[in-house]
């Protein structure tokens, strides 16, 4: 049974008391990007840290380098001598740690109250939405960092300048993730924040869109009154979740908002380039990442950098600089001639950005092999993901991702493989359910001049390595 999570019965002050008088913390599921976070923060500030996970993987042995005792496989004993112990969403009630952490009596934190608790020893910067916040955060982590204001920087995903999922900063900001899939967003009241965006998603946890931008709003009612929301003006959505917000609202997009977004060029393989209108006057701006969806992004940080403090015209410059989060558009390597990208899209929205990207900039073919994610997103957004694939040559699909979940009776791969294939007519699509079928498949047939995209949020990236290592 999945883990029992009330967010009404999470509370920032318990985390707090327990980082005041707790020296040795066990993370139980510690190889998740948003636990292991937290622990190298713990670490760092010369706690005693131990975890464990169900396989290896390198962000353990990052940890283990960094001197955390994170181990393979879930046992009672390993929470013995813990005086506190993290838990994350994706466990079970029955995990044998879990079981034992409340026999004995010790104080169990979610990841999210920890999260809570860390950041808001200095004012802090929250970024949400249901796309764009990996990629957000840490471009605004980057461009605060580029103004000397050092700031800690908590992203659910590796960003490549810093190594890892972490920025240590001893600055006067935290800028972090915060995720809106499960209402532990009520957590994170008093800081600034930025609103990326708001679509149906995670309805296993909501049950309906309407209870998704309820839970928006109240997190925006609870930003810091001081402070300000940056948030997307182009969304009807975002605008009516952020109306009751007590702070100073500061609005992006195409047609509205404070800080307007001209034109946006692709320019290959270097990237893009945009023109920003805002309060400063109008600037024009480069990166070196793919897509109008990223320009967005950008424009959001630096919307947000101005607010801390940030001259536009240093964080114009270090912009330009930003060398992007992993598994967002990352090139893994060839496929003799063809290139092989790993993405984490895994909603329709964010699949037709990636795939409208990779026409754009990089003019070749494309073979998209997409991992649908949980069983409860493939069916709520079924309609959307099989419209998805326009920009793609060819499509596979695979078999679904479960994660957390349990299958839902006709909720499968092949039935969203179908429906694809259906919409796209003549175009090839196809079912492959074995990852080792699917890489022989590829191997000789998309080796001269394609784009190769592996694209979800489960293990698909494993497909586009061994492609690379096997190219």
């Amino acid at each position: 049974m999945k883990l029992q999570l009330d967010p009404r019965d999470l509370s920032r002050e318990k985390a707090e008391d327990a980082l005041r008088g707790a020296s040795r913390f066990h993370f139980t599921g510690i190889g998740g990007v948003g636990m292991s976070a937290l622990a190298r923060i713990l670490a760092r500030q010369g706690r005693t840290v131990s975890g464990t996970d169900r396989s290896d993987s390198p962000r353990l042995e990052q940890m283990r380098l960094e001197g955390v005792a994170a181990e393979v496989g879930h046992r009672a004993e390993a929470v013995h001598g813990a005086e506190v112990v993290v838990v994350t969403t994706a466990l079970t009630e029955d995990n044998i740690e879990l079981v034992e952490a409340r026999r004995l009596g010790l104080p169990v934190l979610h990841r999210a109250e920890l999260l809570a608790a860390v950041v808001n020893r200095r004012p802090a910067i929250a970024v949400t939405g249901t796309h764009g916040k990996s990629t957000t955060t840490a471009l605004v982590g980057h461009l605060l960092a580029a103004a000397g204001l050092d700031p800690l920087v908590i992203v659910g995903g590796d960003v490549h300048e810093w190594d890892g999922n972490v920025r240590f900063g001893a600055g006067p900001w935290a800028v972090f993730e915060a995720c809106e899939s499960d209402g532990t967003l009520r957590l994170y009241r008093d800081a600034c924040q930025t609103i990326t965006s708001l679509e149906p998603d995670h309805l296993d946890r909501h049950h309906s869109f309407a209870a998704l931008c309820d839970t928006m709003a109240r997190f925006a009612a609870s930003a810091d009154p001081d402070g300000f929301v940056v948030y997307n003006a182009d969304s009807e959505t975002v605008r009516a979740a952020v109306a009751g917000s007590p702070a100073r609202l500061l609005g992006y997009g195409r047609t509205a908002g404070e800080y307007r977004l001209g034109r946006v060029t692709a320019r290959g393989r270097e990237g893009l380039s945009f023109a920003l209108r805002g309060p400063s006057g109008e600037v024009t701006a480069t990166m070196g990442l793919y897509g109008e969806h990223n320009a967005r992004n950008a424009t959001a940080a630096l919307a947000v950098a101005q607010q801390a403090g940030v001259e536009v015209d240093v964080a114009v410059e270090a912009l330009a600089g930003f060398g992007g989060v992993m598994r967002r558009f990352e090139l893994l390597g060839r496929l003799g001639e063809s290139e092989v990208f790993d993405d984490y899209a895994h909603h329709p929205t964010e699949v037709r950005a990636t795939l409208r990207a990779a026409k754009e900039h990089l003019g070749r073919p494309v073979l998209v092999v997409f991992q649908p994610h949980l069983y409860s997103r493939t069916r709520d957004l079924m309609g959307d993901f099989v419209r998805a694939f326009g920009d793609a040559d060819d499509v596979i699909v695979t078999r679904i991702y479960a994660a957390r979940e349990e299958p839902i009776p006709g909720v499968t791969g092949e039935a969203l493989a179908e429906g694809v294939a259906a919409q796209r007519g003549a175009r090839p699509t196809r079912f492959v359910a074995d990852f080792d079928e699917m890489v022989e498949s590829i191997r000789p047939r998309y080796r001269d001049g394609w784009t190769v995209l592996v694209m979800g949020a489960g293990d698909i990236r494993k497909v586009g390595e061994r492609l690379v290592e096997e190219g």
